[in-house]
C-alpha cells in the first residue's frame, strides 16, 4: 500500500519481505510455466496453420513477468534490511518506492565489485570515496564492497585513510563518517566476529585490527549482531587467543565500541542485559578508567536504561515491565543502593537522567502504604525499586550539580502533575477531596522532604556542616526563599534557583525545627498501619462476606462514583491478580508478595478514592511529608 512520505517527498510502502519474496518465487515459477509450455506448442501451431496471437500474448506476459523479477529482488533485499534495522516493526518494513540510484541489487554489486577492485589496485583516492559517500547506505552495495574487499582488504583501506591524517584528526574528519556509514549498514550483513576480524590480518602487522577498526565503530547504526560480536571480543575475550584482544593502552577500542552500543539503544538494552554482572565491575573501576572511557560507559548505560525504552515498547505491550530497558534500569538502581554512591561524575549524570525517566515509579513507591516497588511486577509499564533502594540512588544520582538540577527539576514536574490532579478535586468534590486524595498529598510532601534532605546530605558531604545547613535554609526563607543568598555559596554554585518552589514549603517547616526532617520511608509502620486499617473494614465487614456489600461511602469525583469495590482491580486476571484471595482472618498474608499481580491490584485498590475517603480519617500528614496515625 503506497502512503505519501512522512517528509512530504514522494512515497513509501509497508511491506512484509517474506510474503513478498513468496510471491516473487510464486511468479518467476509462473513465468517459467508459461515459457516452457508455449515453445513447443508455438511450432506446432505454425506447422498446422493456426495462429499463435494468443500464444504470442501469453510469451508477453511471462516476459514481463521476468522483468519484474530483479526489481522485486531488490525491493525484497531493501525491505529485509529495514526489518533488520527495526525489530519492533515485527517484520513489516516501511520503505521508499523509490529504489535509489540501483533499480536491481545485481546494479548495485556490480558498481560496489567495481570500486573495491579499484581500491585494491590503487588504494583509497577522493573518487572511490565520492562513489561509498554516494551508496555506502545502500545495503546491497555496501554488503557487496566489503565482501568483495575481503577483511584484510577493508584494512588496508582504512589504514590508508588514516595514515593520510594527523592521529587527532582522524576520528572527526568527514571520510571517517562516509566509510562509518557503510561499514555499519554493511555490518547487518557480514561478520565482524572474532574468526572473521582474526582472519582479516592475513600476514598484517598490526596487533589489533579493532584498534584499526575503532574510529568507524563509534559512528553511524551498526548491527546489533556486529556490535556484540565486537564487544564480547573486548570485554569477554570470546573466542580469542591470548595474544589478540583490544585491550589498547589508550582504551581507544574501549570507547569506541560503548559510543557503537549506545548510537543502537535496542543493541545496547540487549547486551547490559545479558552481561551485567561482567560490565558492572568495569564501569565500577574508576580509577582504571580514562575520561573519554567514563563518558562512553555513561552514554552506553543512558542508551540501554532510557534511550532503548519507547524503541522497545511495542514488543512488550503484554508484559511492559519485561522490557529490557526497564529491567537494565531496575538491576541497576538496586545495584547501585547496595553498592556506595562514590561514582565518578559522567555516571552519577547517567543515575540522574534514569531518575528522571523514572521519576512516575518513585512517586508510585513514595506514595504507597505498601512499598509496592518492593516486589518487581512484569505488567506494570516500569521499575519495581523499594522506597529504601529509591533514595540511596537519588543521593547517588544528586552527587553532581547537574544531577541536583536533574532530579530536582523531575521531582518539581511530578508534584506540579499530583497538585493538578488534588486541585481538580476540590473543584468536583470539595468537601472531602482533601482525604480522597489522601495519598496524593502526602506524596507531595514527601517528595519535598526527600529532596530537601538529599540536597543536604549532598551539602554535608562537601563540607558544609549542620549548623551551616540550617542557616542556609532559614536565610532562604528569610529572603524569599531565593537560593542566590545562600551564605555558603553551595546552592548558588548548583544554580538550582528554579527549584525554590520544590523545597519552599519543606524549607519552612525545617527551619522551625533543628534536625532535618526524617526520610518518609521511616514512616513506614504508619504507612503499612493504613493498609491494615483498609483490610480490617473490608475483610470484618459481615454485609460484604454476605453480599458483597461495601463498606465504604461512595466518593464522586465529578467523572466517576468509586466505591472502593476490589472487583474493579482484581478484574480481569490476569493481569491483574485477585488480592482478596490472600485475606485470611481479617489480615493480608505475606503470600500476596509472591503472586506479583495481585500486590499491584492491591496498591491500586489502596488508592481508590472511597478506600482512602474512609481510611485517611484516621491518619495525618505534615508538610514535609511526615505521617502519623490519630
Amino acid at each position: 500500500m503506497n502512503r505519501p512520505a512522512p517528509d512530504g517527498g514522494g512515497t513509501y510502502s509497508s511491506i512484509d519481505p517474506t510474503k513478498l519474496q513468496g510471491a516473487a518465487t510464486a511468479l518467476t515459477k509462473t513465468a517459467s510455466g508459461i515459457t516452457s509450455s508455449i515453445v513447443p506448442l508455438r511450432d506446432r501451431f505454425a506447422t498446422g496453420g493456426v495462429s499463435t496471437s494468443h500464444l504470442d500474448k501469453l510469451g508477453h506476459f511471462a516476459s514481463t513477468i521476468s522483468d519484474l523479477g530483479p526489481e522485486l529482488t531488490r525491493r525484497i533485499s531493501l525491505a529485509q534490511f529495514a526489518c533488520s534495522q527495526h525489530p519492533e516493526w515485527n517484520g513489516v518494513a516501511h520503505v521508499s518506492d523509490d529504489l535509489g540510484d540501483f533499480t536491481t541489487t545485481a546494479a548495485a554489486q556490480a558498481a560496489a565489485k567495481k570500486i573495491a577492485d579499484d581500491v585494491k589496485k590503487n588504494g583509497l583516492s577522493d573518487a572511490t570515496l565520492k562513489d561509498i559517500q554516494d551508496h555506502g547506505l545502500d545495503p546491497d552495495y555496501a554488503e557487496a564492497l566489503v565482501k568483495n574487499l575481503g577483511g584484510s582488504g577493508v584494512l588496508n583501506m582504512l589504514r590508508d585513510q588514516q595514515l593520510s591524517l594527523p592521529d587527532d584528526k582522524v576520528a572527526d574528519d568527514p571520510s571517517t563518517q562516509v566509510l562509518a556509514n557503510m561499514l555499519a549498514t554493511a555490518s547487518y550483513r557480514c561478520d565482524f566476529d572474532y574468526p572473521h576480524i582474526k582472519g582479516s590480518l592475513d600476514g598484517h602487522a598490526y596487533p589489533d585490527p579493532l584498534y584499526i577498526m575503532a574510529p568507524y565503530i563509534q559512528k553511524g547504526v551498526w548491527s546489533e549482531k556486529a556490535l556484540t560480536q565486537m564487544a564480547d571480543i573486548r570485554f569477554k575475550g570470546t573466542g580469542t587467543d591470548d595474544d589478540f584482544i583490544g585491550n589498547d593502552s589508550d582504551q581507544r577500542v574501549e570507547q569506541s565500541i560503548l559510543k557503537g552500543l549506545a548510537n543502537n539503544p535496542v543493541a545496547s538494552a540487549h547486551y547490559f542485559a545479558n552481561n551485567h554482572d561482567t560490565l558492572y565491575p568495569m564501569m565500577r573501576n574508576e580509577k582504571m578508567l580514562f575520561d573519554g572511557t567514563k563518558s562512553a560507559w555513561a552514554s552506553f548505560v543512558h542508551s540501554a536504561t532510557i534511550d532503548s525504552r519507547d524503541q522497545m515498547a511495542l514488543q512488550y505491550l503484554d508484559k511492559p515491565g519485561d522490557n529490557p530497558a526497564i529491567k537494565n534500569a531496575e538491576w541497576l538502581m538496586k545495584k547501585v543502593a547496595g553498592d556506595g554512591d562514590d561514582w565518578y561524575g559522567e555516571m552519577t549524570d547517567t543515575f540522574a537522567a534514569m531518575s528522571s525517566e523514572y521519576m512516575d515509579d518513585y512517586a508510585r513507591t513514595l506514595g504507597s502504604s505498601i512499598d509496592v516497588g518492593s516486589v518487581t511486577d512484569p505488567g506494570h509499564d516500569g521499575v519495581s525499586v523499594s522506597t529504601a533502594d529509591w533514595q540511596k540512588f537519588l543521593k547517588t544520582s544528586m552527587s553532581t550539580n547537574e544531577g541536583i538540577k536533574a532530579v530536582g527539576y523531575a521531582m518539581k514536574a511530578k508534584i506540579d502533575q499530583l497538585r493538578i490532579s488534588v486541585n481538580q478535586a476540590e473543584v468536583n468534590s470539595p468537601s472531602d477531596s482533601a482525604q480522597a486524595a489522601f495519598w496524593d498529598r502526602y506524596t507531595m510532601g514527601a517528595m519535598q522532604s526527600t529532596f530537601l534532605n538529599l540536597f543536604s546530605q549532598v551539602a554535608s558531604d562537601r563540607d558544609k556542616d549542620a549548623e551551616d545547613q540550617r542557616n542556609m535554609w532559614k536565610g532562604l526563607v528569610d529572603k524569599g526563599i531565593s537560593l542566590a543568598m545562600d551564605p555558603k555559596g553551595f546552592a548558588t554554585d548548583v544554580g538550582v534557583d528554579g527549584l525554590k518552589d520544590l523545597i519552599g514549603m519543606a524549607i519552612d517547616a525545617t527551619v522551625k525545627a533543628t534536625p532535618m526532617p526524617s526520610m518518609p520511608d521511616g514512616d513506614f509502620d504508619v504507612k503499612q498501619g493504613f493498609a491494615k486499617d483498609a483490610i480490617i473494614r473490608l475483610a470484618t465487614n459481615p454485609d460484604f462476606a454476605k453480599d458483597q456489600k461495601l463498606p465504604f461511602k461512595t466518593y464522586d469525583d465529578g467523572d466517576v462514583t468509586w466505591d472502593g469495590n476490589p472487583t474493579l482491580y482484581t478484574h480481569p486476571s490476569p493481569p491483574n491478580g485477585d488480592f482478596t484471595q490472600y485475606i485470611h482472618d481479617g489480615e493480608m498474608s505475606d503470600d500476596i508478595k509472591k503472586d506479583p499481580a495481585a500486590w499491584s491490584s492491591y496498591n491500586e485498590w489502596l488508592h481508590d478514592p472511597a478506600v482512602q475517603n474512609a481510611v485517611s480519617d484516621g491518619f495525618d500528614y505534615e508538610e514535609t511529608g511526615g505521617l502519623q496515625g490519630k
